[in-house]
């Protein structure tokens, strides 16, 4: 059965005149309960007064229909779908019901929602754009590999930006897993940097080796997605800070309890960054990079 735990945040009034927070936590693991804490941290500093009940889902998709059962007799004040998978069921929370999410890719299905926000995992292109010229100053093309069902929107992005930062863009269609290896060839010797972006098609666990594979063999430089993949193999990646994370969605529900939440859907990048570095592959790759950059990172692999 799903779990559902109960908090009482705010101290000396009537739990029951207290509104409720019902947070649906995806899984379990560091991000999650980092998130958690957060927003539950964020608040008690704001002196919310809410009754917070989270429910656990430990990853099981298959909980979600006893859980919005429930939520459809509590009838909550705010429900924060913590993760993607319990953001996928948006549609089926009550039209009424603020939503603050947290922890998604990006805006999926709350994007027609009123009265709805979302903290997502995905940083702005230019941002992304920003670092790469910070780490790799003399790179002038840049490789992306993509499906355009799911990122033709943020390829656009990148068109639209990638010129103030002194780059250019080459982007290839990767529709089908088997179009990889074809796409990828394409690429060799024309880029400086292969840039990956969050992909269903082209960045998976079954595409990392001959991604890596690629860029090792053409000392082509990866950007990564997460730590996990500088630790494989690529040069970086950007990362977040998922308890504060968990503090800006705190915010957005304590505004949302307090009637000054957005009339219409609002999505907010991670306000915080850090990055991670594989000094490995920077010396393969013939890469010197800053020693400010190097010490200033969250964590190194050699």
């Amino acid at each position: 059965m799903c779990v559902a735990l109960s908090l009482t945040l705010a101290a000396g009034t009537g739990a029951e005149q207290d509104p409720e927070v019902a947070v649906l936590l995806s899984d379990e693991g560091g991000a999650y309960e980092a998130a958690s804490a957060g927003l539950q941290d964020q608040l008690r500093t704001t002196g919310t007064n809410a009754r917070i009940r989270v429910y656990r889902m430990g990853g099981d998709a298959k909980k979600l229909d006893v859980v919005l059962t429930d939520l459809a007799a509590a009838r909550p004040a705010v429900v924060v779908p913590l993760g993607s998978l319990a953001a996928a069921r948006a549609a089926d929370i009550p039209t009424e019901t603020p939503i603050v999410a947290c922890l998604v890719l990006d805006e999926g299905g709350l994007a027609r929602r009123p009265h709805s926000s979302a903290v997502t995992l995905q940083f702005p292109v230019a941002l992304e754009f920003e670092w790469l010229k910070r780490v790799l100053p003399n790179a002038r093309s840049v490789g992306v590999l993509y499906d355009p069902r799911t990122n033709a929107e943020r390829v656009a992005r990148a068109r639209e930006v990638v010129g103030r930062y002194g780059l250019s863009l080459m982007a290839r269609e990767v529709p089908r897993p088997q179009d990889l290896p074809d796409a990828l060839e394409a690429l060799a010797d024309r880029v400086d940097v292969l840039w990956g972006m969050a992909d269903p098609v082209v960045l998976t666990a079954a595409t990392a080796k001959p991604v890596l594979t690629f860029s090792y063999s053409n000392r082509i430089p990866f950007v990564g997605l997460s730590e996990s993949w500088v630790k494989a193999g690529a040069l970086y990646a950007l990362d977040r800070d998922y308890e504060d994370i968990g503090r800006q969605c705190g915010e957005s529900v304590a505004q949302t309890l307090e009637g000054r939440g957005p009339a219409s859907f609002v999505a907010l990048p991670p306000r915080k960054v850090s990055y991670t570095l594989n000094l490995r592959a920077a010396r393969y790759m013939r890469l010197e990079l800053p020693a400010s950059l190097v010490s200033g990172a969250k964590r190194t692999y050699e």
